[in-house]
């Protein structure tokens, strides 16, 4: 399988990251950027964002046919019922 095309890493997604984190030492994410430790988490933290949005975006509702009994008329008749939602596959998460 391909891996998935995902859209790169914006810097909205590194100040959401910076901010979630919540960091406790430092006070803007330029700071955080100059550690390179902190550096990698807000990276990191700002990829699984970025792929968590993505998935939202590729997502379809899937159904599936039943077979259910008609209380009021006691037929059987088919329905469509939702099942949940599905990416289609899963992306290659190499960053």
């Amino acid at each position: 399988m391909a891996p998935a095309d995902l859209p790169p890493v914006t810097d909205a997604h590194r100040a959401a990251a910076f901010e979630s984190l919540a960091f406790r030492c430092c006070a803007t994410l330029a700071e955080a950027l100059a550690d390179p430790v902190r550096a990698r988490v807000v990276e990191a933290r700002a990829h699984a964002m970025r792929t968590a949005e993505w998935k939202r975006t590729q997502a379809t509702h899937t159904t599936t046919l039943v077979r259910r009994i008609d209380p009021t008329s006691g037929q059987w008749c088919t329905q469509r019922a939702p099942t949940g939602w599905t990416t289609g596959h899963t992306p290659n998460l190499v960053f």
